[in-house]
């Protein structure tokens, strides 16, 4: 990580980070500002990494309530949200991309969820 943050020390590169892994740095946040990464995306975004990164670059991550500032955590009901600047999550309930034809979550499922 030292080393790639040394290629990219003085330019507008951004170290965004995503997988299986990422709910790792959940358990210890501040390991994100150790690290230097600037972004920890939670979840799937097969379908929308293209549209992630073209918003990443233009500092539009939040348009259209597509996203979570945080990340999902572990509770009794797997249902703990947890605000974050250094992470971003899908919002679920949402159409995430936009050429996703599927309708929203029905209201009575999205109000559960934060946000």
């Amino acid at each position: 990580m030292a080393r790639l943050n040394r290629a990219r020390r003085g330019t507008k590169a951004k170290l965004v980070v995503g997988g299986h892994g990422v709910w790792e740095h959940s358990i210890v946040p501040e390991e994100i500002d150790r690290l230097g990464i600037d972004l920890a995306f939670q979840g799937e975004a097969d379908d929308i990494s293209n549209e992630l990164v073209e918003e990443i670059v233009r500092g539009e991550t939040d348009s259209g309530g597509r996203y979570f500032g945080g990340f999902q955590s572990l509770d009794a009901t797997f249902h703990k949200w947890v605000s974050h600047d250094k992470f971003m999550s899908r919002r679920i309930g949402t159409n995430t991309s936009k050429q996703d034809p599927r309708p929203p979550l029905p209201p009575a499922q999205v109000s559960r969820l934060p946000g």
